[in-house]
């Protein structure tokens, strides 16, 4: 239950704090100011500084910006501890709505998550595979990224008997701890993480 709520609480914050919900409440609250007396004026500035602000996100590259300085604090792993007992790839490489909708696999935006674990599985070929991924919607739940996960591999010829198949998880935090249940690795243990760098914080 407890997860359930946080899962819920999570996808609410989220929407709630989006660029384009606060830019339609900051209008929406200027355009109400405007009816008042004492608070038209306050009304117009709160608009003008919205559409201003809007405007300027949506020439400016602001996000990739941010995700550079996110993704630049982690560079890219170049030497492995030896020897590497297993790999885990973190889903959210999948639009599985479009996958089901076209009947057929549709990647997302980090399809980089894929091709990384397919290379290591090949230079670690005694490595064990783990894909962690469920469904992060709220309603729309079928399939899971697990489900067109495996669907991938076999379509590209990978080995799909050498991976392991987490389909519970709706978010990384439940990656992890599902993982970890479902490998149970040893103290001695060398696993490689594959996810994006802008998630490592």
């Amino acid at each position: 239950m407890g997860a359930d709520l946080y899962f819920l609480f999570a996808k609410a914050l989220g929407m709630l704090i989006s660029p384009s919900a606060l830019f339609i409440t900051a209008v929406a609250v200027g355009f109400m100011l405007l009816f008042t007396r004492f608070g038209a004026r306050w009304g117009r500035r709160l608009i003008g500084a919205s559409l201003l602000g809007y405007a300027l996100v949506a020439v400016l590259p602001f996000g990739g910006w941010a995700l550079g300085i996110l993704e630049d604090r982690f560079p890219a792993q170049q030497s492995m501890a030896e020897p590497v007992t297993g790999i885990i790839v973190l889903g959210g490489s999948f639009d599985t709505v479009t996958t089901r909708e076209r009947a057929q696999v549709s990647l997302g935006g980090s399809a980089e998550r894929l091709t990384e674990f397919m290379r290591l599985a090949r230079v670690y070929p005694q490595a064990k595979l783990i894909f962690s991924g469920g469904n992060g919607r709220v309603f729309d739940t079928k399939p899971t990224e697990a489900e067109v996960a495996r669907m991938f591999f076999t379509e590209v010829g990978f080995d799909v008997s050498r991976v392991q198949f987490e389909d519970r998880s709706r978010n990384t935090a439940e990656s992890a701890r599902l993982s970890f249940e479902q490998i149970a690795p040893q103290a001695d243990e060398h696993w490689l993480l594959i996810t994006s760098a802008r998630h490592m914080p």
